[in-house]
């Protein structure tokens, strides 16, 4: 009879360690928000939050801002760098949503964020989450969309190449008075928000989804408040840990100029002909000039960024 029993437990735990899953679903850790007071045009700092507990691997920030600005500087106390994700000016041609992340972030238990920028009248959001693929990006599942006069707004239906994704949403609220409100449909839940106030901030908020199966996701904000809203905003999802990263090495075969020990591979004698790679040169790349090279997908830009395998 004992030996029966043990059999019985044995093949129970058998059973329920193949019913595990292959990594850990994606999950909200902490997160805050920077609101502005009074004088503070140029942004600001966080107060900490501890993102060390758990297994807090991936991070993201929602940023408002004024559009006829240069990018605002995004850092934080833990020295993590900085991607984004995408970018979209409102519908009225004044404030600009940026969503931005950083990949197998570091930590602290004293974590703080900062997001400046001359006279960008900014706010943003901050959250953290668990169990992220160490190369999240879904470069295949990314959009943006905008208009004016109006209080409900959807960006763009995007569908994840991956189960268990999680999908993002931030928006710039912004208005010809003040905010009070915002929220969001399709099963998405608010993380953190703040409310445009004139002359002071543009409005910032994010929204996210955990899909347990890879499906369409186009949710709608609703805004409330006074004056008349321009909103503009992003959706982008993000790969758990169940996936196992893209080898962008094994894809250097499509691109020979990256190739070590070709004909065609890029040396420095070869840089004159590409005139957009010469520090210096009039035709160099430069931020400004990011808009009208479109050769580089989302994807290729990851590998350029060294993304790990």
């Amino acid at each position: 009879m004992k030996k029966l029993i043990w059999l019985s437990l044995f093949l129970v735990g058998l059973l329920a360690l193949q019913s595990l899953p292959a990594g850990a679903a994606a999950a909200l850790g902490t997160h805050t928000k920077f609101t502005p007071t009074a004088g503070q045009t140029n942004g600001g700092t966080t107060a900490a939050i501890n993102t060390a507990t758990g297994t807090n691997n991936f991070i993201v920030i929602s940023v408002g801002s004024d559009r006829t600005a240069s990018p605002p500087n995004v850092s934080d106390s833990a020295t993590n760098t900085w991607y984004l994700a995408a970018a979209k000016i409102d519908g009225g041609n004044f404030g600009q949503s940026r969503l931005y992340f950083c990949v197998n972030c570091n930590t602290s238990a004293t974590h703080t964020f900062t997001v400046t920028g001359t006279n960008q009248y900014i706010s943003f959001e901050v959250a953290s989450f668990s169990g992220m693929s160490t190369a999240p990006f879904d470069p295949s599942a990314l959009s943006s969309g905008n208009c004016g006069s109006c209080t409900t707004v959807q960006f763009g239906s995007i569908t994840p190449a991956n189960n268990n994704s999680l999908v993002i949403s931030a928006i710039n609220p912004t208005s010809t008075s003040t905010t009070t409100s915002m929220s969001i449909n399709g099963g998405f839940t608010v993380i953190e928000q703040v409310q445009h106030a004139s002359g002071l901030n543009y409005g910032s908020g994010i929204a996210y989804l955990v899909q347990t199966t890879a499906a369409a996701a186009n949710p709608t904000w609703t805004i409330t408040g006074s004056g008349t809203f321009y909103l503009g905003g992003t959706n982008a999802a993000f790969k758990d840990s169940t996936v196992t990263p893209t080898a962008y090495s094994s894809k250097i075969s499509a691109y020979p100029i990256l190739q070590a020990g070709t004909a065609s591979a890029m040396s420095a004698s070869k840089m004159n002909a590409y005139p957009i790679l010469q520090a210096g040169n009039a035709n160099a790349m430069s931020v400004s000039k990011m808009n009208t090279y479109v050769i580089l997908s989302p994807e290729q830009t990851l590998l350029l960024h060294s993304f790990p395998p």
